[in-house]
């Protein structure tokens, strides 16, 4: 009986075998994909290391007038000098930088949830986005920080700190910030009162202003023109080729004035009425912003079913969603399974993986071009509105869930 007990049990040895196995096989894959050109997004971010050519590393961000912070383009730039041997090095520069932060991110997540498996999970979850050149995954490693600092709920500067971090790699975690701030607000519906944890939050703003106070004296107004930029500039795009509920707005629309064939992304658009589905985001948003100020347990673990929450109902419901914008939702699911193992949030988290990967390939395959190589159209019928229509009953039953488990705080929901 020791003995069958003795053979089940894990071995650290063979796990580190294992584990550095999966680490060659996935060198090997990346290495196969370091000359795909990528989707068209690769195409801007070749532009940004033009203009640092051009006009130097700190007025070229300026000059690039885009939706990002400037620590990636500065990344990159870095890269590329390294890189300058080779034939093509602003291709190569983004090619060897996710590729590169796709295998750490791998080690770093088999770290944190001290799981090897999950390193193979962060690599098939993620994979796709990078193959087709997105720069995402370069926020991993930050956000597995800004989680283990999230997890202690301890020293507050440093959860200010890497959270903070985190959003300066790419702005899309912002979204979930409010979340960590209502951690810090109890509200007593049946007496009427507030308490806010002033201390703690005041700690973690001066944690966000390590990093925060150098880069505003760097890049002084370029750096708000990038926020501005990243919150209202394309607010007028219903659905870029996002599979969501604007998705199937635009459908609808083109429908009704006698177009056919394949959705077309309505952009930069005035009528407020293809529009209006992102009030039931804000509504939503701030609905769960007092569900998690009400919570009476609040930890990592409702962070993080609020953030998912808040995260596939941004996705569903927001106006400018891209096919590569559920990222960190995928993430936070990843997160929130390998925390509580149990059945119900394994499952949120193979939909949203899926979710988000079928996204990814509906528009661009693997290597970032299948948009452009073959029309999708069956009949007369895009099949990507079926796809939006799953993605929308699916996200929105998972949401369901969540809130349900975020007013039972002090139950262990099981499947």
């Amino acid at each position: 009986m020791s003995k069958e007990v003795n053979q089940n049990q894990n071995n650290p040895k063979e796990e580190k075998v294992f584990f550095f196995l999966l680490l060659i096989m996935i060198a090997s894959i990346l290495i196969s994909f370091v000359n795909a050109r990528g989707a068209s997004d690769v195409d801007f971010f070749i532009g940004w290391l033009e203009n640092a050519e051009k006009y130097g590393v700190i007025q070229g961000f300026g000059a690039n007038a885009d939706m990002y912070p400037p620590i990636l383009p500065l990344l990159l730039y870095v890269v590329s000098k390294c890189l300058a041997f080779c034939a093509n090095p602003p291709l190569m520069a983004i090619r060897v930088t996710v590729l590169s932060f796709l295998f750490l991110s791998c080690i770093c997540g088999k770290k944190f949830w001290k799981d090897s498996m999950a390193g193979v999970l962060v690599f098939l979850a993620f994979l796709v986005s990078s193959t087709e050149g997105y720069l995402d995954i370069i926020t991993f490693p930050f956000g597995i920080w800004a989680f283990s600092q999230m997890k202690k709920m301890e020293h507050k500067v440093l959860m200010g700190l890497s959270l903070c971090i985190w959003c300066l790699i790419k702005y899309q975690p912002l979204i979930i910030m409010p979340v960590v701030v209502c951690l810090f607000i109890s509200l007593d519906m049946d007496k009427k009162k507030v308490k806010i944890d002033w201390k703690s939050i005041i700690y973690m703003g001066l944690g966000a202003l390590i990093p925060l106070v150098p880069i505003l004296i760097v890049y002084k107004d370029m750096f708000w023109d990038s926020i501005v930029c990243a919150l209202s500039r394309d607010s007028g795009n219903v659905a870029p080729y996002g599979l969501n509920f604007g998705w199937l707005v635009q459908y609808v629309y083109e429908r009704m004035h006698g177009m056919t064939g394949e959705v077309q992304i309505i952009w930069h658009t005035e009528m407020d009425k293809l529009l209006a589905f992102k009030y039931i985001f804000w509504i939503a948003f701030l609905g769960i912003l007092i569900l998690t100020c009400m919570a009476k347990k609040k930890d990592y673990v409702l962070f993080l079913k609020a953030s998912l929450a808040i995260y596939i109902l941004y996705y569903l419901f927001g106006t400018n969603v891209h096919e590569t914008h559920l990222f960190v939702g995928a993430f936070l699911a990843i997160a929130l399974y390998m925390e509580t193992k149990t059945d119900r949030h394994k499952w949120m988290m193979i939909y949203t993986i899926l979710i988000y990967n079928c996204n990814l390939l509906m528009f661009y395959g693997i290597f970032g071009k299948v948009r452009e190589e073959f029309p999708r159209i069956l009949g007369n019928f895009d099949p990507t509105v079926l796809v939006a229509v799953t993605n929308v009953i699916i996200g929105c039953y998972i949401c369901y869930l969540l809130v349900q488990e975020m007013r039972k705080t002090d139950i262990i929901v099981e499947a």
